[in-house]
C-alpha cells in the first residue's frame, strides 16, 4: 500500500537495493522519538540473535484484540477474542476480567 515502508524482522540480509530496511517490534529509536527523551533501553537478550527489539513488559493479554491481523502473533482463537472482547470493562484493573478472590497480586521485580 502506499506510504507502507517494509522492514525484516531478526534478518541479517541486506534488501536495501529494494527499499527494505531492518526493523523491530519494539523499537528503541521510536520510543525516544514518541517521547521526546532518550529511553536507555538494552537489547532483550532472550530474543533471536538479529532481533533489534530492546527489552519490554508485556501488558497485553492474548485474544482480546478484536482486529483479528493474520500476521498477529497474539490473536489466535476467534472464539476467545469475541468473548475476550465482550468482558472488556473500563473501570476493571484488567484488561478483560475482574480481580478475584483467589487471584494473587504482586510487585514486579526490577
Amino acid at each position: 500500500a502506499e506510504g507502507m515502508k517494509l522492514k525484516t524482522c531478526s534478518e541479517t540480509v541486506d534488501l536495501s537495493e529494494y527499499k527494505i530496511s531492518h526493523g523491530s517490534c519494539i523499537d528503541g529509536m521510536l520510543i525516544d522519538r514518541l517521547t521526546g527523551r532518550r529511553v536507555d533501553r538494552p537489547k532483550d537478550r532472550y530474543q533471536r540473535t538479529a532481533c533489534r527489539c530492546v527489552e519490554s513488559v508485556d501488558i497485553g493479554a492474548y485474544n482480546t484484540c478484536p482486529n483479528q491481523c493474520l500476521y498477529c502473533y497474539a490473536s489466535f482463537s476467534e472464539k476467545a477474542i469475541r468473548r475476550n472482547y465482550h468482558s472488556f470493562n473500563p473501570k476493571s484493573p484488567l484488561l478483560c476480567s475482574e480481580v478475584e478472590e483467589h487471584d494473587e497480586i504482586t510487585e514486579r521485580k526490577k
